[in-house]
């Protein structure tokens, strides 16, 4: 029994003992600072490191052309009053301000590029030997669209409205590049200004002219209406004609009424046989076959009588007066017209030609490469925060 019971007793227990543990919050904040300052390193230090090699190893040399330029009208430049005085539309001085954005809006479209392009090779121009990928035109043979785009980042127009300036900025791989693209683009500036003009004096003469036109070739038909008359009834002036012939009535009905008393004087102490008394009988017939005559070439039946011409001619003559009267004043018009366009006449006037650069302003190296790190840290600062949010909400 005793030796059974010694069989099964459990086996003598023995103490543990546990070494001493090093503190795990410092190791712990050590990984978790390696494990930052690493990422810190790859996503934000070398980027960085990577950018600048390139900006200053291996990015080319840009040259700027600037010109400045405004749109002049005979009242002074087209400007635009800013403020509220331009919301209460006090300014005055906006003569021409359309055309000067129409000018900005023509240089950066695909119509210029188009007129560079064949003018000057742009895709040659910004694909210069030794430029660098990231800055130069990728394509030999690029769209339009693509080209555009390309431009309008190497072509700067800025417009002040304080000022009425245009500003005109053309960056390029050569000096001579950029001075050739922004001179090239004033002159093509000066052709649209032009044509402008010329549409403007089409616009505004053409119709006047059309009037002066007109008017006299109505005064022709008038002119030749009236002498086709006068050569059919042989007559100058029928109106003056008949003037005259109803004054030479006049007066020989003056002389017959002289006659007459005087014939009546005389039979008082003379014989109706006598000399003197059939003389006047005679004159005072002669008299009145005179008027007769007279009064038929005025109200007679046959074809030369003035009284059927008169109306004819006097309408022929009124055509003729209201036609010189429309003539003179369309031709008044005309100068009215063309003093009226040549004061909204445009002008494009160069306040500053183009330059050529002698030193490369771009790319602007230190200023990108700081804006990379800067950028960069704003961006991991933002991430790292989101993160230590979501694993603290998550704990």
């Amino acid at each position: 029994m005793d030796g059974s019971s010694n069989s099964i007793l459990p086996p003598p227990q023995y103490a543990r003992t546990s070494l001493p543990r090093e503190p795990r919050g410092p190791r712990w904040w050590r990984r978790l600072a390696a494990a930052r300052y690493a990422k810190l390193l790859l996503f934000v230090f070398l980027p960085t490191l990577l950018c600048a090699v390139y900006m200053f190893g291996f990015a080319s040399d840009q040259y700027e052309s600037e010109a400045r330029f405004v749109i002049y009208t005979s009242q002074g430049p087209a400007m635009q009053m800013g403020g509220i005085s331009q919301m209460l539309g006090l300014g005055g001085g906006n003569e021409g301000s359309s055309e000067t954005f129409s000018v900005i809006d023509y240089m950066q479209s695909h119509d210029a590029v188009n007129a560079l392009q064949k003018q000057l090779n742009l895709v040659s121009m910004f694909r210069r030997p030794g430029a660098d990928p990231l800055f130069r035109l990728w394509w030999s043979n690029p769209s339009a669209e693509t080209l555009l785009a390309y431009y309008e980042r190497m072509v700067t127009i800025t417009y002040r409205e304080e000022s009425g300036i245009t500003e005109l900025d053309v960056k390029a791989f050569r000096p001579q590049d950029a001075y050739l693209i922004a001179n090239s683009l004033l002159s093509m500036g000066e052709d649209q200004v032009n044509a402008f003009n010329a549409r403007l004096t089409a616009d505004t003469v053409k119709v006047a002219q059309d009037e002066v036109n007109l008017a006299e070739a109505r005064t022709e038909s008038a002119e030749t209406d009236l002498t086709s008359f006068r050569l059919q009834h042989q007559n100058i002036d029928p109106a003056l004609s008949g003037t005259a012939t109803m004054t030479l009535i006049a007066q020989l009905n003056a002389q017959i009424a002289q006659d007459q008393a005087q014939l009546a004087q005389m039979q008082g102490y003379l014989s109706p046989d006598s000399q003197q008394a059939v003389t006047l009988r005679n004159r005072i017939k002669a008299l009145r076959d005179q008027i007769q005559s007279q009064t038929a070439a005025l109200t007679g039946a046959n074809g030369g009588a003035l009284a059927p011409e008169l109306p004819e001619y006097q309408v022929l003559e009124m055509k003729l007066q209201f036609a010189q009267q429309s003539y003179t004043s369309a031709e008044n018009a005309l100068v009215a017209a063309n003093e009226n366009a040549m004061k909204q006449q445009l002008f494009l006037i160069r306040v500053v030609s183009p330059s050529l650069p002698q030193e490369a302003l771009y790319p602007k190296r230190f200023e990108i490469v700081l804006t990379v790190l800067v950028g960069l840290l704003v961006t991991y600062g933002i991430v790292w925060l989101l993160i230590a949010g979501v694993r603290e909400h998550a704990a």
